[in-house]
């Protein structure tokens, strides 16, 4: 029976290559390597005309973000073939998908959770359909057994970690009923703690209004909130932020601030299970 519960989030936190694919130096790179700035497709375009416009539909739809981006890309592109937009729209979606990969360095934090009787481990993200096979296909690579939440029933949720995104749950994590699905799924009555371990967005790209100060504390309030009601569990949130402190900003800091923040989770996961 499932105890206790950790929730992950998963970019920004689990998956630190995205966001850094999406800062505008590697993004315009990407698109250029794609063949999209050929179409016309700069950042400004790629996030105003084409992710924005069909975020909803992409990420809470088994639709996919190849699809949903190539038939808005070749609605705006008539004079293109669609094949066009379609193999470069591929190439695009091939790196990104590449980039939503968990980090190695989280490895001794996942293994000890799927050793831990009684305790289910939840990798929680608004995404798109292709993106529970990259997580799950990243996490086999670095030794971590994985499966679809949709696949939960079919063993005990403490033999692997459980993959739950907004394409395959039909909504966002901004709403009770993405959780619910997961409590469901689980069959967690009796759940005692809950650890959530997110960047509530603060580890975006600068610039990324996503990631602004207001609206991450906002989102934190909200999301343990909406996690205590669904659950019905006291919520422990360790802030995986990795912002530098004034004067250090330096890609040298970045990679130590994510060894040591790392090792904080571990450290929080550690008196999680103790208590």
């Amino acid at each position: 029976m499932t105890e206790k519960l950790v929730i992950l989030d998963f970019s920004g936190t689990l998956c630190l290559a995205a966001p850094r694919f999406a800062a505008p130096s590697a993004l315009r790179e990407e698109l250029e390597k794609s063949g999209l700035t050929a179409l016309g497709v700069t950042p400004d375009v790629f996030w105003s005309e084409l992710v924005n416009p069909t975020w909803t539909a992409g990420s809470t739809t088994r639709t996919g973000y190849r699809r949903v981006l190539t038939d808005r890309l070749a609605d705006l592109t008539p004079q293109a073939s669609r094949d066009d937009v379609a193999r470069s729209i591929s190439r695009f979606s091939d790196a990104y998908f590449q980039a939503n990969s968990v980090d190695p360095l989280w490895s001794p934090f996942l293994e000890t959770c799927i050793r831990q009787a009684g305790l289910a481990a939840v990798i929680a993200s608004d995404h798109y359909a292709e993106a529970t096979e990259a997580i799950v296909g990243s996490l086999a690579g670095i030794g971590i057994p994985a499966r679809s939440l949709a696949e939960a029933p079919s063993s005990s949720p403490d033999e692997a970690v459980l993959v739950a995104t907004s394409a395959d749950l039909g909504a966002h994590k901004s709403s009770c009923e993405f959780w619910d699905s997961i409590r469901r799924s689980l069959n967690c009555r009796e759940l005692r703690r809950v650890l959530l371990v997110d960047d509530f967005g603060i580890n975006e790209p600068e610039g990324d209004a996503y990631g602004a100060s207001e609206k991450v504390l906002q989102r934190k309030a909200e999301t343990t909130a909406r996690l205590e009601e669904v659950f019905r569990a006291p919520v422990s949130c360790f802030f995986f932020s990795l912002r530098p402190a004034a004067g250090a900003s330096s890609a040298d800091f970045r990679e130590n601030r994510v060894i040591t923040r790392i090792a904080e989770a571990e450290e929080a996961l550690k008196q999680f299970l103790a208590a």
